[in-house]
């Protein structure tokens, strides 16, 4: 979840706040004392095999044993739906505080799944979560014949798709995209944590934005192959999933409690009517119904990364077909959104059609459509996430439209990083003669990505 940052005050926080966070801080050890000593009383109700020894035959005397064993697994079990539960009756009880940051100091504490975040209700759209996704085929299931390549994915009763080997993560505070690559990257056996990952992806911690691009460059880097696609359905993520590639979705949801977001989801599966997603938010194995799926993918032209092996090449061009040739499918993509302008003709329509048109250089078609979706009203956070409009702007001349934009982006921020809007700031800067600003705006970019090839240019380094 791409989530904004707690209020810091003259960059401290106030005494009020400390003294909450630190209220926030003993409750979390509070917790954890407690959920220790019922795993104490859980591990003496049982006794295992001395070290070294053989565990002995079953025999039928056994059974009472047995029988305790399996009662002290339930008791382990009851102990971890406890703890889950009891995180987030802990954490409920601290954001009743009104500190955001004492949450996060209270989930940091625990160690536990953000269970403030598992708490959270999905949004209305999306279907309850199935009770589990087969990772692997089970008696009863049948085998897909996959493509040339491709890995095999398990077909449950019901035509239930989904992918083996998939490890959900919870996200650390604003880390949905190395979270949703380091879940994809489990379907192919290759373990990463998020935060070693997120220290690739945005090297601030507070940045609000991994681009599709970004995160596709730091797949590549994991020795596999990755590409980024625009203009795609339902049905092609289908045939993608069937193939033994899972896909990246960039979505818009709306969080109770923390407004209206950009969202990344890893698919690893489908059923009749819905797709299954590992949500780093949500949870694991999320059902989340095809016209959910749609109007939430919708607002970002239905951009997805995919990450796949070598030998898979073929296989991913088949499910992709048209959309497999990049300037194929650039102009497939805006012919889907010129007709969804025309159709739906809403704000996000129109935003989606402003960045399909900037991806083909039509700069002043795609800032028509983006000064209609202005017109119209975004939600604030929509241009966290994309810049074609910026883009078109800058290529017109319109540099003070532009600079105003960019500080409209900015000023809600509360901490957040956003380093493309302080680049094209800078642009907007320059292109009005206030150089020393511009220069500061290029720096400010830096600071918050070292590695922002853009604003480096900008700067002559």
């Amino acid at each position: 979840m791409k989530d904004s940052e707690p209020v810091i005050i003259d960059g401290r926080p106030s005494r009020g706040q400390a003294r909450r966070r630190h209220l926030a801080h003993l409750a979390a050890v509070a917790l954890l004392a407690a959920l220790g000593a019922a795993a104490c009383r859980a591990a003496l109700s049982t006794t295992a095999p001395p070290a070294g020894r053989e565990a002995a035959q079953p025999r039928a005397s056994d059974a009472p044993a047995a029988a305790d064993r399996a009662a002290a697994d339930l008791a382990a079990a009851d102990l971890g739906a406890a703890a889950t539960a009891g995180a987030a009756a802990t954490v409920e009880a601290v954001a009743a505080l009104g500190d955001d940051a004492a949450v996060i100091e209270v989930e940091d504490a625990l160690a536990l799944p953000s269970p403030s975040l598992v708490a959270t209700a999905p949004p209305p759209t999306a279907a309850a979560a199935p009770s589990a996704m087969p990772s692997m085929t089970t008696p009863g299931d049948a085998a897909v014949p996959p493509p040339p390549g491709a890995a095999p994915v398990a077909v449950a009763a019901g035509g239930r798709v989904s992918l083996p080997g998939a490890v959900h993560v919870y996200q650390k505070w604003n880390n949905c995209a190395p979270s949703s690559a380091v879940m994809a990257l489990s379907v192919f056996g290759i373990a990463r944590d998020q935060l070693a990952a997120a220290a690739e992806l945005k090297p601030d911690g507070k940045d609000t934005n991994v681009g599709p691009e970004e995160l596709a460059v730091y797949l590549r880097a994991q020795g596999l192959r990755s590409r980024v696609v625009f203009g795609a359905d339902a049905a092609t993520v289908r045939l993608l999933v069937t193939a033994g590639v899972p896909a990246i979705v960039e979505q818009w949801v709306a969080v109770e409690g923390r407004g209206e977001m950009g969202h990344y989801r890893v698919i690893t599966g489908f059923q009749a009517g819905a797709m299954l997603a590992q949500d780093s938010y949500y949870g694991p194995n999320r059902a989340i119904d095809d016209a959910a799926f749609e109007s939430e993918w919708r607002p970002f032209g239905r951009a997805m990364v995919l990450v796949y092996r070598p030998d898979q090449e073929a296989s991913v061009a088949a499910a992709l077909g048209p959309l497999a040739d990049e300037a194929a499918m650039l102009r497939a993509a805006l012919a889907r959104q010129e007709a969804e302008d025309a159709s739906i003709g809403d704000a996000w329509a129109h935003l989606a059609l402003a960045e399909a048109r900037a991806r083909l250089g039509d700069w002043a078609g795609a800032a028509e459509a983006g000064d209609r979706a202005m017109a119209k009203g975004l939600p604030f956070r929509a241009l966290w996430y994309q810049f074609g409009y910026y883009r078109a702007l800058h290529a017109l001349g319109r540099f003070q439209n532009l600079l105003d934009l960019c500080d409209r982006t900015l000023a809600p921020m509360k901490g957040e990083q956003l380093e493309e809007s302080h680049y094209w700031r800078g642009m907007a800067l320059r292109g009005l003669g206030r150089e020393a600003e511009a220069v500061e705006a290029f720096r400010a970019a830096l600071r918050f990505n070292p590695r922002l090839a853009e604003a480096r240019a900008a700067l002559g380094a």
